[in-house]
């Protein structure tokens, strides 16, 4: 999805099925391993918190929790605009800066992380509308939202 804003961003038009089988193509394994990582983290973290709330002495660790799943899945919408951006880029250059600005610049990843999380919350609320229109809008908000910090990047 971020790779067809970001065509849609250059070229102003373009052919969508097209675009999403070279995109897909391009960026399907990359995406998917980095969108494990911050899965298997986060339900890592959902079960830890679900743990150490039976305890009195664990039940100050579930912030830590909740940012570190909060975190993982910032990386991984850093990772995949970083990817989509710079293609040619090697994957250890692009995995160093994710990491850098997930943590340097935390408010733009906070919010790319609330778009998100609001795109599964609407589901619930208004599905037919989510599945149609909302990934569309919240990866176009989220693209735009990075844009700044790709001038920002010496790759």
């Amino acid at each position: 999805m971020i790779g067809m804003t970001e065509e849609l961003a250059k070229e102003k038009s373009f052919s969508p099925v097209r675009l999403f089988i070279k995109t897909f193509r391009q960026f399907w394994l990359k995406g998917f391993f980095y969108w494990l990582f911050a899965w298997i983290v986060s339900v890592i973290m959902i079960f830890d918190c679900f743990f150490f709330i039976r305890f009195s002495y664990g039940k100050w660790l579930i912030p830590l929790f909740v940012l570190l799943a909060c975190l993982s899945v910032s990386f991984s919408i850093n990772y995949w605009y970083f990817q989509v951006r710079n293609p040619a880029s090697k994957p250890n250059q692009v995995l160093r800066i994710a990491f850098y600005y997930t943590l340097k610049k935390w408010y733009v990843s906070l919010l790319d992380f609330l778009l998100l999380t609001s795109l599964f919350l609407f589901f619930f609320v208004k599905p037919q509308w989510c599945i149609l229109l909302g990934p569309s809008i919240v990866f176009g908000l989220i693209y735009f939202n990075n844009r700044k910090l790709m001038r920002t990047m010496d790759l």
